[in-house]
């Protein structure tokens, strides 16, 4: 239960972070107020993530000789519009009260400076919480 709340704060610093990241590129598209807003913002947009997972499945299966062709990069192009999408259509006025995004630029680069963060977060965080012993 302590791991998934850490998660949990560590998405919301990345999507705080990478809201001042876009704001500073854009100017002023992106909008996260910090603490509770950033927290519930995160909690939306895993649910929203959850429930576009399986269709998105459903494309990659039938775009499967695309992403063979393409030797999977195709299926990484088809996840990070998947991601941007949400975080555009999450970030739409009235979902959160806290969270704008404006743009689909400002939801592209958000996307991507966001995997980015989560990766590295994530990363720190295994690595902190349960280092490997040999």
């Amino acid at each position: 239960m302590l791991g998934f709340l850490v998660r949990w704060a560590l998405a919301a610093v990345a999507l705080w972070l990478t809201a001042q990241a876009v704001n500073w590129l854009f100017g002023a598209e992106v909008l996260v107020v910090a603490g509770f807003w950033a927290l519930l913002a995160v909690a939306v947009l895993a649910v929203v993530n959850a429930l576009v997972v399986p269709f998105l499945f459903l494309f990659k299966i039938v775009t499967f000789p695309i992403t063979l062709l393409t030797l999977g990069l195709w299926s990484l192009l088809v996840g990070f519009c998947a991601n941007a999408a949400v975080l555009y259509f999450v970030g739409y006025p009235g979902w959160v009260i806290g969270f704008r995004v404006k743009s689909v630029a400002a939801a592209l680069a958000g996307a991507a400076l966001l995997s980015l963060l989560n990766a590295v977060l994530g990363a720190l965080h295994r690595a902190v919480l349960s280092p490997r012993r040999y």
